[in-house]
């Protein structure tokens, strides 16, 4: 769980794709509010649920279907969120898609 933990952490330190849809008010599950708590680590950390579950164990079975379907080259993404051209840009892919040209 530290690797979870770090992982947390890195990501308060700015904006990743899922803080920019509740940001901008277009989350069904967060809203601009619960970005600033969550940064300013004033919320807890919440525990995986059952939708969570089910996303992290389908993840590699949609990616590998995705690559025998297209042909796609997959790489595993980093562990750690990645900077954008701004320091608070974050993101944080699963995989990297390439065609064997």
């Amino acid at each position: 769980m530290q690797d979870r933990e770090l992982w947390l952490n890195a990501r308060r330190q700015g904006l990743g794709g899922s803080d920019v849809a509740a940001v901008l008010g277009l989350s069904k599950w967060r809203g601009p509010m619960d970005v600033w708590a969550d940064k300013k680590k004033l919320s807890p950390d919440q525990d995986e649920n059952y939708a969570m579950m089910r996303g992290r164990i389908l993840e590699s079975a949609v990616a590998n279907w995705y690559a025998e379907k297209t042909g796609a080259v997959l790489e595993e993404g980093p562990p750690m969120p990645i900077k954008g051209p701004e320091p608070w840009m974050l993101g944080s892919p699963d995989r990297y898609a390439t065609t064997e040209e």
